[in-house]
């Protein structure tokens, strides 16, 4: 989940204790404009890091209304 707090370093220890076969999903923690932005800007940061495989999404049941 994509928190203020979350870090590019946390991304990258994460990417190297799974295969780069298995995608990573970044969450938005919320859809506010924040979080999404924060999202955005770490698959970015993963990305310049050569780190494959990130996925970034957002939250869909809170847009299509689901609980």
């Amino acid at each position: 989940v994509v928190t203020r707090e979350l870090e590019i370093e946390t991304i990258k220890n994460i990417r190297e204790k799974f295969s780069e076969g298995i995608p990573l999903f970044l969450q938005a923690q919320s859809n506010l404009k924040w979080s999404l932005k924060r999202g955005i800007k770490l698959v970015e940061q993963a990305t310049g890091e050569n780190l494959n495989n990130i996925r970034f999404s957002v939250q869909l049941h809170k847009i299509l209304g689901l609980p």
